[in-house]
């Protein structure tokens, strides 16, 4: 899966606190995939690539890959909805921070 190893890039730029509980685990690489649950690859695709869009937006402009707050979160939801105005915009955000 092309989309796993960007998964966990995209947790270790967050610097996941979920991270550092794995580094204790001796299966290490299955709790990881157990992140994951039963999803789909559409739907991890689809949540990688939001999160990719997010953490290139807040790389630029706020200086770090996660947002640190609620505002930052809010400013790029702002930010998605006059970049990529569609409907779905908002509901796929939400789904892929709660998802991370």
């Amino acid at each position: 899966q092309k989309f796993f190893p960007k998964f966990h890039g995209i947790l270790v730029s967050a610097q996941a606190p979920v991270l550092a509980e794995l580094d204790q685990s001796s299966y290490e690489e299955q709790a990881l995939l157990g992140l994951l649950g039963g999803a789909r690859i559409s739907t991890l695709k689809k949540r990688v690539r939001m999160a990719e869009k997010m953490v290139r937006w807040m790389a630029v402009t706020k200086g770090c890959a996660w947002p640190q707050g609620p505002a930052d979160a809010l400013d790029f939801l702002y930010f998605g909805i006059a970049e990529y105005p569609r409907v779905t915009f908002p509901r796929e955000l939400s789904a892929m921070l709660s998802w991370f």
